[in-house]
């Protein structure tokens, strides 16, 4: 009864759009009601501030404290959710009722799109799956993308098919964000995925994620193919492979692929899965029309 109480009396304060602005001034208290701390976690506040810690359950951005809801940039909702989501592991009554109220929002069919974009970084920091997989399911497909990468994240198998077909999206931003997803999924597929992307000829984007990712993984059966790319990569890269093949073996070589083929030849590192490169689309890259 408590926790319904709470729901009805922020829902009272905010409009079922999620339209709560936190506009209204409150003085600042050492201690916040949890109906006044939800509202802040979620909406923010006017007041003042300028560390995160003289906010009341919000992250301070340009002297004002910024709820998970109305935080527009990508970097800042990342930063908020770490922050709200260890608040709300500490409290499991104020973490309840922030659930209750979100899931309240996400069920809205007409409810603002942004905001429920908002809300994945916070779902995923506290691996809230059945909303992330309602997210998933959004006839909105930009909202369905984001939480669909957040669930491959999280190594949820159920969109790993999905997470596979958005390394191929004709959106560079989302391609890169799904490779990077693949590799932290955990999937036995995720090596196989990034060795195919090393091929020359795709977007230098679509490779450096590849790269980046491979480096993350440091999985010995990656060696060969890395330094059979750092034969054929375009100068720009080269430097980037040579770094992925240090740290995925802890060797201090450099951009010499004779010396790197000299060590594979010493050290026999495991083959790789079977894999076959992704070819370009010179009609995309070249913007030519198909025939």
């Amino acid at each position: 009864m408590k926790q319904l109480a709470i729901l009805i009396t922020i829902i009272a304060a905010c409009s079922s759009s999620w339209s709560c602005s936190g506009s209204e001034k409150v003085a600042p208290k050492p201690e916040l009601s949890t109906e006044q701390e939800l509202r802040n976690l979620l909406f923010g506040s006017d007041q003042a501030c300028k560390t995160d810690e003289t906010c009341h359950g919000a992250v301070c951005d340009a002297g004002q404290c910024v709820g998970v809801l109305l935080a527009s940039e990508p970097w800042l909702q990342k930063r908020i959710a770490t922050k709200v989501a260890d608040r709300l592991r500490k409290d499991e009554t104020l973490k309840n009722a922030a659930m209750t109220l979100l899931a309240a929002g996400l069920t809205q069919e007409h409810s603002n799109q942004a905001q429920k974009a908002r809300t994945i970084p916070l779902l995923e920091e506290l691996r809230v799956l059945p909303l992330l997989e309602l997210l998933a399911q959004n006839k909105a497909k930009a909202l369905a993308t984001q939480a669909a990468l957040a669930l491959c994240r999280l190594g949820h198998n159920s969109v790993l098919s999905q997470c596979l077909a958005l390394t191929e999206n004709d959106d560079l931003t989302i391609a890169t964000e799904a490779i990077d997803a693949i590799a932290q999924s955990g999937s036995s597929e995720s090596l196989t995925v990034l060795l195919e992307i090393l091929n020359p000829d795709l977007d230098r984007m679509l490779v450096r994620a590849s790269l980046e990712a491979l480096e993350m993984l440091k999985d010995p059966r990656s060696i060969r193919p890395l330094v059979r790319f750092l034969s054929e990569s375009p100068d720009y890269l080269k430097d980037t492979t040579a770094r992925t093949l240090r740290q995925v073996t802890n060797v201090r070589l450099g951009q010499s692929t004779q010396d790197w083929r000299a060590w594979v030849e010493s050290n026999n590192p495991p083959s790789p899965p079977p894999h076959v490169l992704r070819s370009s689309n010179s009609t995309k890259i070249l913007g030519i029309p198909e025939p």
